[in-house]
Order: structure tokens, then sequence, then C-alpha cells
């Protein structure tokens, strides 16, 4: 499967992968398990491999452009776990409502790529790239009522 992300800018990418690490160590530590067990551990590995290549490419380039070909259950697995953490009641801990409207133009760009690229995997990713569409939506997250 095929995901691509960009064209974006790269301070954005930078900014964004800088935050996402943060957040994401913080809502999978200590008292706010949203991943647990070998979930989260796998979940990490995918998730920081993630964010290293985005990030080597934002620092590298003009304009943050990147392509992968993934496995659809990794990209799900990634898609999963990044919706449980936008979903954390404790979000708002870790995150200013500013920042979240700053990030929110490129979570929901990585997040609208992975969904387009798994519901072209068959019936049964459509159906779950569907209804992380709804989630998302229905949470009215800063910007994802748009995903």
């Amino acid at each position: 499967m095929l995901v691509e992300l960009g064209p974006m800018p790269p301070d954005m990418v930078l900014s964004w992968t800088k935050c996402a690490r943060r957040v994401s160590l913080e809502l999978t530590s200590g008292n706010n398990l949203v991943l647990s067990g070998d979930d989260k551990g796998d979940w990490f590995k995918y998730w920081s491999e993630l964010l290293d290549s985005w990030s080597a490419v934002a620092q590298t380039s003009t304009v943050f452009a990147w392509t992968k070909d993934m496995d659809a259950e990794v990209a799900e697995f990634v898609v999963h776990g990044m919706e449980r953490l936008l979903r954390c009641p404790t979000l708002n801990q870790f995150v200013t409502g500013e920042e979240a409207n700053v990030q929110a133009p490129f979570t929901v760009h990585v997040l609208r790529s992975f969904l387009t690229a798994l519901s072209h995997e068959g019936p049964a990713f459509k159906h779950y790239a569907d209804g992380v569409q709804s989630l998302l939506a229905s949470n009215r997250l800063p910007g994802y009522e748009t995903v």
C-alpha cells in the first residue's frame, strides 16, 4: 500500500514531529496508558520509525514530500494508535488549544493520507477507515471535523 504525505512546509512537519513524540510518550506512560502491553511497544516502534523518517525528510528539503510502500495492517495499526491518542480524555493536559490548532493541519493531512490509502485496500480496510473518520469527526477535535 502506497502512503504519500505532502507537499507541506518542512518547518510545520518538524514542529509536528517534535510535538507528536512528546505527546505520544506522555499519553502512553504513567497513569495515561492509552496503549498498553505489546500494543504499546509495537506501536512505538512503528510510530518512532515514521517520525524519524518524516523528520529526516523535513530537515533536508525545502518542501516536505514523503512516500512509503507500507503493509496495510501496519498502517492500520499506526492509525489505530494515533486515533486512540487523539481521542484520549487527557490529551488537553499535554496539548494546549493553541498548540492543537497549530498542529491540526498536519495531523489531518497524515490521517487523510493513511485513511485514503487504507480505503483502497479492500472492503474491510475501507470500513475501518470510514469508522475512524466518523469517530474523529464526532469528537469535534480542532481541525478533525474536516477529516
